[in-house]
């Protein structure tokens, strides 16, 4: 887990690497209300592998599939912000193992990448 602030439009990119095939969940908490994360995936090459962006009604996550030794990048963005504080989230990072490589979670909140 991270904690950190952004300014609008602004973004914070974290590194991280799979260890085993899994799925890897991702998830961007704001701290205050009234503050609106993006949250966007890249392999190691730049390519946008997934995304979670205007989700007012959601917290911003992504659960994606994951090859053993895959390098990733999580970017985290304040898209809009309702109050003139710190605008502060934390964002997880969580691998299923190996014992776990599917997931039946339904819903209009999921993506199919």
């Amino acid at each position: 887990m991270v904690t950190s602030s952004l300014s609008v439009k602004n973004s914070h990119t974290y590194k991280f690497t799979s260890n085993e095939d899994q799925l890897v969940t991702i998830v961007v908490t704001p701290i205050a209300e009234l503050d609106d994360f993006d949250l966007y995936i890249y392999d190691e090459h730049g390519n946008q592998l997934a995304y979670s962006v205007k989700t007012n009604d959601y917290v911003d996550w992504v659960q994606i599939k994951v090859p053993a030794g895959k390098k990733l990048q999580a970017k985290v963005r304040l898209y809009s912000s309702g109050h003139i504080f710190f605008k502060s989230y934390r964002i997880f990072v969580t691998g299923s193992t190996s014992l776990l490589k599917e997931v039946n979670v339904t819903g209009p909140h999921i993506n199919n990448w």
